[in-house]
């Protein structure tokens, strides 16, 4: 039987996937009106706001009691480089790409963590996990040869980069997050990737002499922020609380259940459509991440 924390783990693992979909529809909307590095930016100082306040509400010391503050430097690996090379390397490949090099975190998660911390999965987890991943590249229909073309080798080196700077960034934090409060640890990370995007954001600014433009309508604003809050600051909170109950293996299975998500919310918000590989496969993924939850203890 699985302890209350674990199952409470899990849940949380569940919810910060849902949330990573839902601020993906969100951004995708967004980027009508704004332009990815502008996005970035003030998506995480939507969500440094927030979380500094519930800080604050917390009553939470912001000192180095837990090491939370010592471990800021996360933040540069994710949300910093690993989003900043995601939004660059998209501008050369196209969303399918990019969607599968995205849902391949998992199984990066569980090499990585064989490599780097010698923890080596159970067969079923690995096969499961696997099976998680078939799914999404059938959700998104990517048995379709023709999906992956039109994409630079620069482009899917820079995608890659950045998921495997974000699979190193959850086996890093896995090893601190049974130390530090969730919310503080993710105040002080985000804190540190914003410094970083506003950086990157005025370096570019000035490197190609053009204005930042922030003047886009206050519906956008509002969806900005929003997406920003749920994306940064409700989701890598609910990861760091899971990596305090299972294992960065388990906890980024979970993961899989994200293009999921966006996909339920593509058609919901965006209009889009629904076809049987995309029923197929999501019910694949589901099943697979259904079965790791109700298994074995991890």
């Amino acid at each position: 039987m699985q302890s209350r924390s674990t199952k409470l783990g899990m849940l949380a693992a569940v919810l910060a996937a849902f949330s990573w979909g839902t601020a993906t529809v969100l951004s995708k909307a967004a980027l009508a009106e704004v332009s990815p590095l502008v996005l970035l930016f003030l998506q995480l100082a939507a969500s440094v706001t927030v979380l500094w306040f519930v800080v604050w509400l917390r009553n939470i010391p912001p000192g180095d009691r837990t090491g939370a503050r010592r471990h800021a430097w996360l933040g540069l690996l994710e949300p910093g480089i690993a989003h900043l090379f995601g939004l660059i390397g998209l501008k050369y490949m196209n969303a399918s790409g990019a969607t599968l090099i995205q849902s391949s975190e998992s199984i990066m998660i569980v090499i990585l963590s064989a490599i780097i911390m010698r923890v080596w999965p159970s067969w079923r987890l690995l096969g499961l996990s696997t099976l998680a991943m078939l799914g999404v590249v059938i959700a998104l229909d990517l048995v379709n040869p023709n999906s992956l073309s039109g994409n630079s080798f620069f482009g899917l080196g820079l995608m890659f980069a950045a998921i495997a700077t974000a699979a190193v960034y959850v086996l890093l934090t896995s090893r601190i997050a049974s130390r530090c409060d969730p919310i503080l640890a993710v105040a002080w990370q985000q804190s540190l990737a914003l410094v970083f995007a506003a950086l990157v954001l005025v370096g570019v600014g000035l490197g190609t002499k053009h204005a930042i433009d922030f003047s886009f309508p206050l519906p956008v604003w509002l969806v900005v922020c929003v997406s920003g809050v749920v994306q940064y600051a409700v989701a890598f909170s609910l990861y760091m609380f899971a990596l305090r109950s299972v294992s960065a293996n388990v906890a980024g299975t979970f993961l899989n259940l994200t293009p999921i998500f966006g996909i339920i919310g593509a058609i919901l918000f965006l209009g889009e459509g629904f076809s049987f590989a995309q029923g197929v496969g999501s019910a694949v993924t589901i099943g697979s991440v259904l079965m790791i939850t109700y298994g074995e203890e991890y």
